[in-house]
């Protein structure tokens, strides 16, 4: 297929890796802009393991970097509650916005509407890292979080609601991008 000159082509990072990069991200250097620490899953990982599943090897070792299933327990909502009663307030919204931003792309049956309010916590979340009048930008990093990740999660955020106005009869597959 090659696109008309009237056809818009947009582009975004695939969720999957934004959020296996998320989970190496948080578990390594955390991110330091959010106060999210890294010692708050591996003290989850430590002293919950068994009521969460998020054990030593994923934390501590981040073995199968690739792997979602990793990433979604690592995110998941026990990991967040357990995360909230040890008192790692910071690190339990921050789940709890980057879970439901995935599950936003990946889970079926949400509506639009409900698919785009999963998303905007964690896009005001990352926005408050930002000062747009700063100059020189930031490089490779916004305040802990890797610029690529940090945009392609915005980029992601915003093509998303700007498809439905785009396609044909005002609805898509949020999974075929």
């Amino acid at each position: 297929y090659l696109p008309m000159v009237e056809d818009y082509m947009l582009m975004v990072l695939d969720d999957h890796h934004l959020f296996v990069n998320c989970r190496a991200t948080v578990c390594s250097r955390g991110i330091w802009g959010l106060q999210i620490m890294p010692d708050a899953w591996l003290t989850v990982a430590e002293k919950s393991w068994k009521a969460t599943g998020l054990t030593l090897a994923m934390v501590a070792d981040l073995v199968d970097r690739q792997s979602s299933s990793l990433a979604a327990t690592t995110f998941c909502d026990k990991v967040e509650k357990e995360l909230a009663n040890l008192g790692f307030m910071n690190e339990a919204v921050f789940c709890r916005n980057m879970r439901q931003w995935h599950s936003s792309s990946d889970e079926p049956g949400i509506s639009a509407a409900a698919r785009h309010q999963m998303r905007l916590p964690l896009r005001n979340q990352l926005l408050s890292l930002v000062n747009f009048a700063e100059f020189p930008p930031p490089s490779s990093h916004i305040k802990g979080v890797p610029v690529v990740m940090f945009e392609g999660i915005l980029t992601g955020i915003d093509r998303r609601a700007q498809l439905y106005a785009l396609a044909k009869g005002s609805t898509y597959n949020s999974r075929s991008l």
